[in-house]
């Protein structure tokens, strides 16, 4: 018998994912990442797995979370933050010749 797992991803469109009783015995969360990986194109390092909830870690059993027939599972990306750090002579968000002063200095009280 195989078991069936209902995967539901950030943009609201379900699929499902199914292994076989074998197979999920000693299934972890990265397992079922790689087959979303083969399903969605969407790296394992972009994953981002919720059951009833809360996030699930890579390392575990899907049993022990409680995961089995037919439980829904909710997917969201994991997007990098933040941007590189500017080259040489890259000024950033600063200072702008002096426009970004402390009204303190602008202004003798």
């Amino acid at each position: 018998m195989a078991v069936t797992i209902f995967i539901k991803n950030h943009k609201g469109q379900a699929y499902t994912v199914q292994l076989d009783d074998t197979e999920f015995q000693g299934a972890t969360v990265l397992d079922l990442k790689k087959k979303i990986e083969a399903l969605e194109r969407i790296p394992v390092s972009q994953q981002q797995l919720i059951f009833n909830g809360r996030e699930v870690n890579d390392n575990f059993l899907l049993s022990y979370y409680g995961i089995q027939n037919a439980s829904l599972i909710y997917t969201n990306l994991r997007l990098r933050g933040g941007a590189e750090p500017g080259g040489p002579g890259d000024p950033g968000l600063g200072d702008k010749d002096g426009k970004n002063r402390s009204m303190e200095l602008r202004f003798d009280f």
